[in-house]
C-alpha cells in the first residue's frame, strides 16, 4: 500500500461536512484522517513507515492552535507545513528497513497553499489534502546500506 491522496481528501471532505462547531472536533478528525493517510507510507516500497500514534496527537495540537489564532495565508500555510515536519520528525518516524526520516522540504506545498482560493468546502478539502500530500512525498528517509536515501511512496 502507499500514499493515497483521494483517501485523504475523502476524509477530509467528510470532516468538512459535518460542519462542527468545536475546533478540538475538527482538528481531531483531520489529525486522524491525516494519520490514517501517512500509516500507508513506505520508504522505500515495501518497507512501511512505523508511526506509535503520538505523531497524530501533536498534529492535532497544532491544528487546533493553527485554527485559534486565525492567521492570514502565508502564516497559516507556514504553520501547517511545520505540524506535517513535526509529524514526521519530532521524534523522527522509523521504518521497517530500519530508514529514519531526516527532513521534511514544505516550500512547494506552502506556495500551493497560498496560492488557493477555495470557494467551497469540496474544493478546500481538496486543496488541504494536495497541499498535504506534497509535504510528505517531500519528506526524505535516510536508509541503511545498501538501500538509498529517498522520499515516502
Amino acid at each position: 500500500m502507499a500514499l493515497n491522496v483521494g483517501q485523504l481528501r475523502s476524509r477530509i471532505q467528510s470532516v468538512f461536512d459535518q460542519r462542527l462547531h468545536a475546533t478540538t472536533q475538527i482538528a481531531n478528525r483531520i489529525a486522524q484522517a491525516y494519520y490514517a493517510y501517512a500509516i500507508a507510507a513506505q520508504a522505500p516500497p515495501g518497507a512501511p513507515v512505523i508511526l506509535k500514534g503520538s505523531e497524530s496527537r501533536m498534529f492535532e495540537q497544532a491544528l487546533i492552535a493553527l485554527m485559534d489564532q486565525r492567521l492570514a495565508a502565508a502564516p497559516a500555510a507556514n504553520s501547517l507545513a511545520g505540524a506535517v515536519a513535526a509529524f514526521w520528525m519530532a521524534p523522527p518516524v522509523t521504518t521497517s528497513a530500519g530508514g529514519v526520516v531526516v527532513s521534511a522540504a514544505t516550500a512547494a506545498a506552502v506556495s500551493k497553499l497560498v496560492g488557493t482560493r477555495a470557494s467551497d468546502a469540496s474544493q478546500a478539502s481538496m486543496a488541504l489534502a494536495q497541499s498535504l500530500d506534497l509535504m510528505t512525498r517531500m519528506v526524505i528517509v535516510a536508509n541503511p546500506f545498501p538501500l538509498l536515501p529517498g522520499p515516502l511512496f
